[in-house]
C-alpha cells in the first residue's frame, strides 16, 4: 500500500494543478479502492 501511495504522490506532483480534481476522481480513488480490495 505504501508503494502505491508513493506512486500516486509522484503522479500528483507532476500533474498540472488544473487537472488535479479530475485526475484524483478518475485515477486515485479507484487505485485506493482496488488496493484495499486486493489487500495490496
Amino acid at each position: 500500500p505504501l508503494v502505491s501511495l508513493a506512486l500516486v504522490g509522484a503522479l500528483v506532483s507532476i500533474t498540472p494543478q488544473q487537472s488535479h480534481a479530475a485526475f484524483f476522481t478518475t485515477v486515485i480513488i479507484p487505485a485506493i479502492v482496488g488496493g484495499i480490495a486486493t489487500g495490496t
